[in-house]
């Protein structure tokens, strides 16, 4: 027994080691015995690959177990794999639960989402003081597979749930949500718990106010200009990664950590490099990219364009801070309440004097916007 253990500590190791580095176990092919006498021709995934690696720096004990253990008995199919990563997943969950237990106290946080195989699910999470450091922590749970999504069947999931994994339910004091008429409308029937009250996310208040400022033409095209440009580069690298150092200058992209409905803004000084790159790949054989180049070339040089992206930056430069404080692990309610109410304040100065202050940021930019139109006639 004692030696089984020892064959296998290596194994589990190595797949903790890809799951605290967050890098893929699997590759090309990841079946069959491991050939310890060359290096694999095609790409045989990062945990065999490691295994790999342990034997050449020295380990004897799993260097022996992969030459004399039958084919039945190697520990590292996918199905092992599965299954080691499910204890791992049993063993952290059970800490956290028994963290929670002890706080006596924590609100359970849940949103809907769908994984790369387009299955609906929702992902589940606690925040609770851990006793130990005295700090307030935000963990990840569990993704829970959705049969039901209705407010009374994500209920019945979440409940069901949480007691399987041991947590005391007694001690719920709270429930944050998105909002959706699902999550809010029949969720009556997770208070069943009186004391856990539900709360409206802060945070996805504030990406809703966004959401809805953005529905104003100029600004909905600045931003879905900005976001096809991105698509454009990342559809580049994929199929051309060859070209892909030519399109590298293309943006500066900004892809801010506070959830904004915009996800990539490039920044004012690289307007330059991505009217250049554009001006490049509309030069290339390649029909569909050179076409879709130049029609973003044409777009990004309008006045309207510019303009606008001068107001969305201005804006967000108000707001995105905002977005990333109320995402911290250690946000204290009387300091968000404070900094959302001084962000209030300045954009209603902004919206009460907004042509005043239209002005001001424009003059602070006039030169600029004179060299960028002259910048795009040139192209032209």
């Amino acid at each position: 027994m004692e030696e089984n253990r020892e064959k296998i500590k290596p194994i589990i190791e190595t797949i903790i080691l890809c799951g605290r580095q967050n890098i893929l176990l699997r590759g090309h092919r990841y079946h069959g015995p491991i050939d310890l006498s060359k290096e694999p021709i095609e790409n045989d995934g990062n945990f065999r690959a490691l295994l790999f690696f342990r034997v050449n720096s020295g380990d004897e004990t799993l260097k022996y177990h992969l030459q004399t253990c039958s084919k039945n008995a190697k520990y590292i199919s996918p199905h092992t794999q599965n299954v080691l990563i499910s204890c791992c997943n049993d063993f952290i969950v059970k800490q956290i639960v028994s963290k929670v237990n002890l706080a006596k106290c924590f609100t359970v946080l849940a949103d809907e989402t769908t994984d790369i195989t387009e299955i609906q699910q929702m992902s589940l999470g606690i925040i609770y003081i851990d006793t130990e450091t005295e700090k307030i922590r935000e963990d990840f749970i569990q993704f829970v597979p959705i049969k039901d999504a209705t407010g009374r069947g994500l209920a019945k999931d979440i409940l069901n749930t949480l007691s399987k994994l041991g947590v005391d339910m007694t001690y719920m004091r709270g429930q944050g949500y998105d909002g959706a008429s699902a999550m809010i409308g029949d969720f009556v029937y997770i208070c069943i718990y009186i004391l856990a009250l539900y709360i409206h996310r802060s945070f996805h208040v504030l990406n809703l106010a966004v959401s809805n400022a953005c529905d104003i033409k100029s600004i909905r095209n600045c931003l879905g200009i900005i976001n096809t440009i991105h698509l454009l580069r990342i559809t580049q690298k994929i199929k051309r990664p060859s070209r892909i150092n030519r399109v590298k200058s293309m943006t500066q992209l900004y892809a801010p950590q506070d959830g904004l409905s915009v996800m990539t803004v490039f920044m004012e000084y690289k307007y330059d490099a991505v009217i250049n790159s554009l001006f490049k790949i509309s030069q290339w054989p390649d029909r569909e990219a050179a076409s879709n180049a130049n029609l973003l070339l044409c777009s990004i040089q309008s006045s309207e364009f510019i303009v606008s992206f001068h107001v969305v930056k201005k804006i967000f430069s108000i707001s995105a801070p905002l977005s990333r404080f109320l995402q911290s692990e250690h946000l204290d309610l009387a300091n968000a309440m404070g900094y959302a109410s001084a962000v209030e304040e300045r954009l209603l100065t902004l919206r009460d004097h907004a042509e005043d202050e239209f002005k001001k940021y424009m003059s602070k930019y006039r030169q600029r916007l004179i060299a960028l139109t002259l910048n795009c006639v040139s192209h032209v």
